[in-house]
């Protein structure tokens, strides 16, 4: 008696949409290949991840107890609030793309707002409230964003990635301005080969992981709309009441050799803690070390250290400056 052949539950790659009924058939779907690039002050940069959107407050409010027939719709304020990630590029000569040192810069020194132009974000300038269902989305230029934090990292076998969150609002009623940029060079990724850090008390040979992070503490804030101006419920006025400039490290102890450089925390003048992610460096002069994490296992012993930067009073440049490309001096 011959026996039944049991039936696949693998269906080929050639008749998807014949076998395949419900959502996926009959349809071209849109997959994250569409938006590899977006462009930042007018610059191209290829991202890994975008999504950046204009943000609003809907809400209903009761206003009787009982129930919600005594409710009423709060329409708020309109933001932009998003994240992106990609990896550090850099040219034939190693210098990063203008685009991606326009994004280092501000999170650094926001004083300056950035212009994201992207084809996968739209908006209403208008009061929400008025237009009877938001029908009127256009594609606009985020022309009043700034960084609220900027994360950059490396590890062995990895490549430099660098991710970014973004506030802002539109300030202008102005068309997106993307276009699909042609014959634009891609660049060369950062790995951990192009990397390096030291300090003053330590070459730190044995580094096994570099973090640095800068975060921009947002405050907005929302007036009353007049009626003799252009009417919209965007953000009027946002700045940036507190930058924090911190970054972390592990590394591989040394036998014998870092008896005496072991930090319980504090701040050390002249420590001069430089990361240097190939294209990028960042330089800390006066770090506040947080207690540091040295678990003493079977294995071998990983120090992880966490500091916060502080600016040195005695240092010509008040400011602070903390990222130098690699035309630059320090």
């Amino acid at each position: 008696m011959a026996r039944k052949k049991k039936s696949s539950v693998f269906v080929p790659l050639g008749d998807p949409t014949t076998i395949s009924p419900g959502l996926n058939s009959r349809m071209e779907v849109a997959t994250g290949f569409l938006i590899r690039h977006v462009r930042i002050n007018g610059n191209p940069i290829f991202i890994d991840r975008f999504d950046v959107q204009p943000k609003q407050e809907i809400e209903v409010k009761w206003y009787i107890q009982g129930g919600p027939r005594a409710s009423i719709a709060n329409i708020g304020k309109k933001w932009v609030e998003g994240q992106m990630s990609f990896p550090a590029r850099v040219d034939r000569d190693g210098l990063l793309p203008q685009a991606i040192r326009d994004i280092l810069i501000n999170s650094e020194y926001p004083i300056q707002s950035l212009r994201i132009d992207t084809n996968h974000t739209l908006s209403y300038m208008g009061i929400t409230a008025e237009n009877g269902g938001s029908d009127d989305n256009t594609l606009l230029s985020l022309d009043d964003v700034v960084v609220r934090s900027c994360t950059i990292s490396v590890s062995p076998n990895t490549e430099v990635k660098i991710n970014v969150s973004f506030f802002g609002t539109i300030d202008a009623n102005i068309a997106g301005n993307y276009i699909t940029p042609e014959d634009t060079e891609i660049g060369r990724k950062l790995t951990w080969n192009d990397c390096d850090a030291s300090r003053y008390s330590s070459a730190m040979r044995t580094v096994s992981l570099l973090e640095f992070t800068i975060e921009n503490t947002i405050e907005d804030a929302v007036f009353l709309t007049a009626m003799d101006e252009q009417r919209s419920d965007q953000i009027k006025l946002f700045g940036v009441k507190q930058c924090k400039w911190s970054g972390r490290y592990e590394e591989i102890l040394r036998l014998g050799a870092e008896t005496e450089n072991f930090f319980h925390g504090g701040w050390k003048v002249g420590e001069n803690v430089k990361f240097d992610f190939g294209g990028i460096k960042f330089y800390t002069r006066v770090p506040l070390f947080e207690m540091t994490d040295q678990p003493l296992t079977a294995s071998m012993i990983v120090r992880k250290s966490k500091f916060i930067s502080l600016t040195s009073p005695s240092q010509s440049n008040q400011q602070g400056k903390l990222i130098y490309f690699p035309e630059e001096e320090i």
